[in-house]
């Protein structure tokens, strides 16, 4: 699995441009270590609290930077993560 279409498609069975920003930010944060925070978050069922804080810090970034409101950081800080099913299993 190459590219953010087929990590979208992996992770939220969406396109890149229905994903939300809470859901980019994930894709975003697991760029940096994308075996072991799959991994963690597969073992956890979901969001752990290392992938959550490291998702917390791109949504930080991304508000810093102008890439997003305020607005739009407060409902991503607290939004559901959506996981697609398939992507929680460790087939």
């Amino acid at each position: 699995m190459f590219g953010v279409g087929a990590a979208a498609k992996h992770w939220f069975h969406t396109t890149p441009r229905g994903l939300t920003v809470r859901q980019a930010a994930f894709l975003a944060a697991l760029t940096s270590e994308p075996t072991s925070m799959a991994r963690r978050v597969r073992n956890h069922g979901g969001l752990d609290p290392d992938s959550s804080e490291r998702v917390a810090t791109v949504l930080r970034a991304m508000r810093r930077d102008g890439v997003i409101s305020a607005e739009e950081f407060e409902l991503a800080r607290v939004a559901g993560m959506g996981f697609a099913a398939s992507a929680l299993r460790d087939d």
